[in-house]
């Protein structure tokens, strides 16, 4: 039997990548953050998934993200994988219904998806402030070869 080796070729860029995780984990601590406040505050331990959708996309959280529904879908199976979330149908409405985890509940607690979040928002914000660093250097030698020039 011939084994053969497949070549992924992964075209996407690191700032395409930073914004994608940024996005991810701010999602995933929007929704702790939205799980834990209906659990504690309205005393709901379940949220129609409805609603997250509804709500998220309200927020302008993913506003940069071209494919935000199919984006969604699979964060929510990636936190229900993770063990933050679980999932449950609700026949009598016809929906899913979601709610939060102990190991969800202790991530909350420990704000670890937000830190995360914080920390590649913060990446990209340094991004492009050198970005714009490059462009004035650049731009100020050339001013200062022409004024050189000139005089």
């Amino acid at each position: 039997m011939e084994t053969r080796m497949v070549n992924l070729e992964l075209k996407t860029s690191r700032h395409t990548l930073l914004r994608q995780n940024a996005s991810k984990y701010l999602f995933f601590a929007w929704t702790l953050d939205r799980l834990v406040q209906y659990q504690v505050y309205h005393k709901a331990e379940r949220i129609n998934v409805a609603y997250i959708d509804k709500s998220i996309y309200d927020t302008g959280l993913l506003r940069k993200c071209k494919k935000s529904k199919e984006d969604v879908n699979r964060w929510l199976q990636d936190m229900i994988l993770m063990g933050l979330i679980k999932l449950e149908p609700n026949q009598q409405i016809d929906q899913e219904l979601v709610y939060i985890t102990e190991k969800g509940i202790d991530a909350y607690k420990s704000q670890t998806y937000h830190v995360i979040a914080a920390h590649l928002m913060e990446a990209n914000a340094s991004r492009k402030l050198a970005k714009w660093a490059v462009v004035l250097a650049v731009l100020s030698i050339v001013i200062t070869i022409v004024l050189s020039i000139t005089l």
